[in-house]
């Protein structure tokens, strides 16, 4: 009789026996899990997902075949070589931070992991320098307030992680199945309103997880947050674990634990009633980890995040495992309903006092998130020479200089206005979030840095500002600029206008975050790039006619009735009918995101 196995599933089966068995001699000893027996982590959770009738998608046999992490010398051969990598190994390449950008642009894109967005003087000359020397000059900072390089030669990917690793700066799993970068409050330690100073958290999460081989077998990406209660929010509920800090009634802190947020397929996360004390956060964290780890799909990676495994298993149910791996118990539904908090929304651009007397922090706006190298060692300068030389980056693409004293201000801001920078801007810009989009990314749709460049011009000089308003451009499903939490939200999409396929957006409407967080609707389909300015002046002008004395674009559309939504929706189907221009506004569609054969960013 012919053996009913391929050579290829012996091999995996021996390998996967042998990871069950060091799993269970481990599990019986108490022992810790060891760099060795993460294949069997991995092993273990692939066959449960074949045991539930999944089959593995072409990204879980990757890396049944070899650890992502062990790639490191194909990655350094190819370096070697000058080559890209192509297939699969373009998929593995990005567990080290690195990300094959062609045809969209030259070269790899390298995202890096600064937990919670902090970053020192001298590293941010650091990254300046590598930038200039190794990459194209430049760096973005992203919506999970980390920044990237780009336009980085093959021959040269070696030689800029070794750089940034001078720099105590990590790529490990900033890209792939991995936990991403951590966010948190950007005014942690100097907030006048936190309760708890989250930095220590967000640095211990992100060594235990760099630490933890395990938790590199995720079915898919991780997005983990902490908010320390303060004035300027994180967009912690977008997050798929979430920790917010509370005062309990007995006067002490504990954190409120959020799951399964993931704004672009339609949810934020959800209160689980639970709330711990921070000494047992990061434990918890990897508890919810090694969950994920063992229910989530790995057989369709457009249901491969926590929301999915909460919808398939029932929230109670996810919980009950949390707590088994936990391992101590869980306190649930006792806890009053979450601390309402109004958090501030222009707290990350401008000047503003901390809880230190006599110091400020500076929060300068960045257009579209850029900044030169030249900015970066201009900054880096300014925050030593004036202040302690920390800086952190936000989840609105702009950046924060700590420390400063009072009288050290105007000096401060004559050294921004040299580098072509500023701590002033308008709602329009300070309130812009932009992807990548097409010219650094093969998914996106459409140029969204550009348009929104262009957009926040044409806005500044065609319509009164409204107060605080966030106007999101992604350029594909994805989500990287998180268009369903915008007060305007603008998704990326091909339309059809005549014979030609044009750039264009979807747009959506009354998104929102922290005390106000809501997601978004669709609103208008099918906008061509070239209609939008105009589109979204009229959206404005006629949502703020409808305002009451000081009242803000989010508040007027969350106050307004349909009927008044309706009439906005016709005022702008009418900007759109001139002749050639498409005017598809049907109801609101499910986007669908780019197919499982795909590789994900």
């Amino acid at each position: 009789m012919n053996d009913p196995f391929t050579p290829e599933q012996v091999r995996y089966l021996e390998g996967l026996t042998a990871g069950i068995k060091l799993a269970r001699q481990q599990a019986g000893t108490g022992a810790p899990p060891s760099s060795s027996s993460s294949a069997g982590a991995l092993q273990v959770a692939q066959l449960a997902a074949s045991a539930r009738g999944e089959t593995l998608t072409s990204e879980e046999l990757l890396k049944r075949e070899r650890h992502p992490l062990d790639r490191f010398d194909e990655l350094a051969g190819r370096a070697h070589r000058g080559e890209m990598p192509k297939g699969g190994d373009v998929f593995m390449t990005k567990y080290f931070g690195l990300f094959n950008t062609l045809p969209a642009q030259d070269g790899f894109m390298c995202r890096m992991r600064l937990p919670g967005g902090f970053i020192s003087a001298s590293q941010l000359t650091g990254v300046a320098d590598v930038a200039e020397q190794l990459a194209g000059g430049y760096a973005h900072v992203t919506t999970r307030a980390n920044l990237q390089l780009r336009q980085i030669a093959a021959e040269q990917t070696v030689k800029l992680l070794e750089a940034l690793d001078q720099l105590h700066i990590s790529t490990q799993g900033s890209g792939a199945d991995n936990v991403r970068n951590i966010t948190a409050s950007p005014l942690s330690g100097i907030d006048r309103l936190e309760l708890i100073d989250v930095r220590p958290l967000c640095k211990a999460m992100d060594f235990r997880i760099r630490s933890t081989r395990d938790l590199y077998a995720l079915p898919r990406k991780f997005n983990i947050a902490f908010d320390g209660g303060g004035a300027i929010s994180c967009v912690s509920e977008t997050n798929d674990l979430a920790f917010l800090a509370e005062r309990s009634d007995e006067g002490t802190v504990r954190f409120r634990v959020l799951l399964g947020g993931i704004t672009g397929h339609g949810d934020l996360a959800s209160d689980t009633q639970i709330t711990i004390p921070p000494d047992q956060v990061i434990d918890l964290a990897v508890s919810v980890l090694n969950v994920f780890i063992r229910h989530g799909h790995r057989g369709d990676r457009k249901q491969a995040r926590l929301k999915y495994v909460i919808e398939r298993m029932g929230l109670s149910a996810v919980i009950d495992a949390i707590e088994e791996d936990f391992n101590r118990p869980i306190q649930r539904g006792t806890c009053s309903p979450a601390t309402v908090r109004r958090t501030n929304r222009t707290a990350h651009i401008g000047v503003h006092p901390q809880q230190q007397a006599g110091l400020n922090y500076a929060g300068v706006c960045l257009s579209g998130g850029q900044m030169t190298a030249q900015q970066m060692r201009g900054l880096a300068e300014l925050a030593h020479r004036f202040g302690s030389g920390s800086l952190a980056l936000t989840v609105w693409q702009n950046i924060i200089v700590r420390d400063l004293p009072d009288a050290a201000l105007p000096a401060f801001q004559a050294g921004l206005t040299a580098l072509g920078l500023a701590t002033t801007a308008s709602s329009f810009a300070a309130g812009m979030v932009a992807c990548t989009g097409n010219q650094g990314c093969r998914f996106a749709n459409a140029d969204t840095k550009a348009h929104a460049a262009s957009l926040t011009s044409f806005l500044e000089k065609n319509v009164a500002d409204p107060g605080m308003l966030n106007i999101h451009l992604t350029g594909c499903p994805n989500s990287c600029a998180q268009h369903r939490i915008g007060d305007i939200g603008l998704l990326g999409t091909r339309v059809i206008v005549g014979d030609d396929d044009i750039e264009g957006y979807h747009l959506f409407l009354g998104g929102g975050y922290g005390s106000f967080a809501r997601i978004g609707e669709s609103f208008v389909e099918d906008i061509p790039a070239s209609a939008l300015n105009s589109t979204i002046q009229a959206l404005i002008e006629t949502v703020m006619a409808h305002a009451r004395r000081d009242e803000t674009f989010a508040a007027v559309v969350a106050r307004l009735d349909v009927r008044h939504l309706m009439d906005i929706k016709s005022t702008l189907i009418r900007r759109l009918s001139a002749p050639g221009r498409n005017t598809n506004v049907s109801a609101p569609t499910v986007f669908a995101e780019p197919s499982s054969a795909e590789i994900y960013s």
